[in-house]
Parts: structure tokens; sequence; C-alpha cells
């Protein structure tokens, strides 16, 4: 005999519908026969009271099977004013297995009570309001006369319905409102360890529910269906009415087992599902003077090895299509993450404005210096470009002219090795002017290195030009062109300068207006 307050937990990747239990419930003892072990000798007499006792029932229950209980046969055998569509369907189901002339539900339904019913499997589905008081009800302490107030039997739905009058602490309970989708339970039994004739309590045999102890599943969402018996114990006492109306109800209802399908493809059973390794071990409880044995087993179809690997094949190529799904929908797009110490820098700006320089038809030539270590991987690899002319307007903020141009700067760069970068990129600025005859003078040049740090930079480069002779600049007024630098790099370091000095003395400059520049810098590298 094993033990009924173990919870069996199994993983599965096929789908909960293909479960199959096959149940076997049995009456191994009664008033008139004895337990095997609680004789001393197996007489010729024990054997033929042996004979006596009914047949054992063997049921295969599949996952969701409806099974009604003669109860249910009753209940469902008539529609109520208002029927709900779960109803409905079972009022149909009920009277398709009563067509069939010695089904279990013809007899119960010609006899109009459950009375003289046998043993009885049927199940609990997840449309049901079946409620296991012991479930969601659990008591504080261990102590058997403990019992939940009748605060708590009001939240969850419960009403005493019957004192035992040997026991006034001991109630039996049944649903208060019914459900969504049910009658209410007025001939049901919640599980109340109360036989419904002899008013004896019986034993609790499936303990408070392992599953709700474990913290990892107790936000876990599960669908549970309950393999039930319904059962009939002959005794003189007087028979127990349940309910404001209709026929009587002598039988009660035990759980056997409580299976649990959550959506992570766990499957728990409570008790625990009997395993290959020990076929003779079977389950045992006590109704009244009756004692009952039951079996759990699996009667799912075994898999072929060979259907098996042909399933692990699918599987694995869902799994690859499963994977390249996400990657479908995303696309191809997307740079891949650079290798080990590499850094890509990303840079979303605008040339804002120019505030401070002379003309009425200014624009701004940009252009990006790569130093050695980097490479560019802007996809048109445009690495200098123009702005379009800006006429300036009088800003009244900063009391100076302001030529706004609002140009978009996209720059994608990488740096082979991160922890080897000598210098960082920079970017040089030409800001120009153009007149009504045509003729282009240089305004300006300035030049700033980009940040370090990823983040929104707002940068206001200052710039200047070069301070040429009279001569130089009446000839710019009246003629056009203006002194020019060959080299942008100039600003900053030339290229092919070497050593670690660096000599401009004799280069006259003079102060220009400011060029305002907003980066979006963005960095990405294996960490």
């Amino acid at each position: 005999m094993t033990d009924l307050r173990t919870t069996s937990y199994h993983r599965t990747l096929d789908p909960v519908e293909n479960l199959k239990i096959k149940v076997r419930l049995a009456k191994i003892a009664d008033k008139n026969v004895p337990l095997i072990e609680e004789t001393l000798y197996i007489t010729e007499e024990n054997r033929n009271r042996r004979s006596l006792l009914p047949k054992p029932e063997v049921a295969i229950v599949e996952w969701q099977q409806k099974i009604f209980s003669p109860s249910e046969v009753l209940q469902f055998k008539t529609l109520s004013g208002n029927p709900s569509p779960l109803e409905r369907r079972y009022h149909e189901q009920v009277h398709k297995l009563a067509a069939k002339a010695k089904s279990r539900e013809a007899r119960v339904m010609s006899a109009g009570r459950t009375r003289g019913a046998r043993k009885h499997i049927f199940t609990y589905v997840q449309e049901d309001d079946f409620l296991p008081k012991d479930l969601h009800s659990p008591t504080v302490t261990t102590s058997p006369w403990e019992h939940p107030s009748r605060l708590v039997d009001g939240v969850l739905g419960f009403e005493p319905i019957e004192n035992n009058e040997n026991n006034p602490e001991i109630l039996v309970y049944r649903r208060k409102t019914p459900s969504r989708h049910a009658q209410p339970a007025k001939h049901r039994l919640v599980e109340s360890g109360i036989h419904p004739k002899t008013h004896r309590e019986t034993s609790d045999f499936v303990s408070k529910d392992p599953v709700h102890v474990q913290r990892p599943l107790l936000d876990a969402a599960f669908t549970e269906m309950h393999i039930m018996a319904y059962l009939h114990v002959e005794d003189s006492a007087p028979s127990l009415e349940i309910g404001r109306t209709g026929p009587l109800y002598e039988g009660v209802e035990k759980r056997l087992c409580t299976i649990k399908a959550y959506d992570n493809g766990l499957i728990s059973f409570t008790p625990a599902l009997q395993s290959r390794r020990a076929p003779k071990s079977a389950y045992r409880f006590t109704l009244g003077d009756d004692t009952y044995e039951f079996t759990i087993k699996n009667a799912s179809e075994a898999i072929t090895e060979a259907d098996e690997e042909h399933e692990w094949k699918i599987f694995q190529e869902f799994y690859k299509q499963w994977v390249l799904f996400p990657a479908d929908l995303v696309g191809t797009e997307f740079t891949a993450v650079p290798k080990l110490f590499g850094h890509r820098v990303n840079v979303m700006g605008e040339i804002v404005s120019a505030r401070g320089f002379h003309g009425n038809g200014l624009y701004v030539r940009y252009m990006i210096d790569i130093p050695e270590g980097w490479k560019d991987e802007t996809p048109l690899q445009i690495l200098s470009s123009y702005t379009q002319v800006a006429r300036s307007t009088y800003d009244e903020e900063t009391v100076s002219y302001e030529a706004r141009f609002g140009y978009p700067i996209d720059i994608q760069l990488m740096a082979n090795r991160y922890d080897r970068i000598a210098q960082w990129p920079r970017i040089y600025f030409h800001i120009a002017n153009v007149d009504w005859w045509g003729r282009h003078t240089t305004q300006g040049y300035g030049y700033a290195i980009l940040p370090k740090t990823p983040g929104c930079h707002d940068l206001e480069i200052p710039t200047w030009r070069p301070f040429g002779s009279y001569l130089t600049r009446m000839r710019s007024f009246f003629i056009g062109g203006s002194a020019d630098l060959e080299d942008l790099s100039y600003m900053a370091i030339p290229n092919g300068t070497s050593g670690n000095r660096l000599n401009k003395y004799g280069f006259q400059t003079e102060s220009s207006g400011v060029l305002r520049v907003r980066l979006n810098i963005v960095h990405q590298a294996e960490v």
C-alpha cells in the first residue's frame, strides 16, 4: 500500500491531449468480509465471502474526458429555466448515453434515483464547478478538529448544510453560489470527510495538495481534472436528503486522483502516478465499514523507437524553423555584433545652425577624418558633403544673425581594437557664403573630436578664418574669392605631420562665428 500524500511530477513534450490514465477500483472488505491482513487463517468460508464482493471496475480516462456520475445523470436529465451552454451540452450527452438500453445512464435515469447504483468512476473536468475543499481552504494547524471559520467559507463560496449530531464541530459543505457554467451543486458533497448516511468521519485520503507548496508553481497557469469515485455503502441508517427538492441521493463522492497540466509542459498527479517498477502497489482508503483499493497507471500508447526517432527529427526541424521565424520578421538589415575587442560607433546628428557670420547665403561643408585603426561602415560611404544654402535671420535672444540648416549626419565607424585606439575621429567644418553674383567666400573653419561617451551631445564649435592683407581683403570684397585652406586637416594636425612638436607660427587668423552641431552617439561592443 503506497502513500496517498505524495505528488509525482512528469515532464513531457507531447500534447497533453494524448494522455490516458487507467484506473482500477475494487472493494476489498466490508462489514461482512474482513481484510486478509486481519484474518489469522484463510478458510474456505473467507474465500466464499470474498467472492461475494463486487467485481473491480476498470476505466481508461482520457485528458478532459467527461464521465458522468449517477447524481449528474439525474441533474442533467432535465434543463433548468435558464440553462447555460455547458448545461445544454451535458443534457444532450446524458440523453445520448441513456439511449443505450444497457448503459448505466439508462438504468439510473429509468430508476430516477441513485439507490442501488454500483461503484462508479467518473470525472470532473476544467469546465465543471468542482471545488475540493481541502485544496482551497487549508487549515492552520494539524489538529483533526480544526475547521475553517464561516467567514472563510463565505469568501470561498461554501455553506454548511448538515451538522453532525454527535459532534457539532464537523460540518458537511456544499457550493453556496453557482459557477458561470454549472448548476448549483445542491446534491454534491464537497470533500468534507463525512459519509452522507452514517455521518461518520471518513479518512481524508488525499492530503493538502503539494503542488501549491512548490514556490515555482504558485503563479504558473494550469488546467486540471479530477478522477472521482461514486460509492454506495450499505447501512441501516436513514438516508440523507441533500437539496431543497428532488430525489434522494445516497452516494458519496471520493476523489481518487487530481491531474494538473501546466503551460510549461509539467504534469502533476496527486496521489502519485504508479510506476512500472511497482506494478502491485495500490492505494487504499476506507468509507465507513468498507475498504477500497485503487491503482493509477499510465495507459497512453507507447511510441516505437522508429517513430520516436522520426518525431525527434521533426521536432529538430520545427525548432530550426522556429528560430528562423523571428529572424525573418526582424530582417537581416541589422549589423552583427562586433568581434572581440571590436568597437562600433554610430553617429546620428545634424548641423543645426550657424551664428555670427557675414553674408546672407551661408552653407557648410563637412568632412570626416578617420585615423589609423578605424574603418568606415557607412552604407553609402559618404564622408564629406555640403548643406543647403540658408538665409540668415535676426535672433533677438543671441542679438545676432543666425542661419538654420537642420542638415542630418549619419556615420558608422568601426575600431578593430578598442584597447589600442590612439586617436578618435574628427569632423572638419568649412563655413562659406555665396552672394547674388555667385561668388563664394570663406567665413570660417572649425572642427570637433567625436565625443568618447555615448548619448546626446550639443556642441557649439567656435570658428576662425585666415586674416589676409589689405590687398587680399579688397580683392575679396570687389571681385570675390578668399584665402582658403588646401587641406582641411590643417585645422588640427595636418596630414603627414611627424614628431612631437607642431609649429604654426606666422599663420594669421581672426575669430568668426559659432557653428552649432547636435550629435547622438551609440556604442556597440561585445561585453
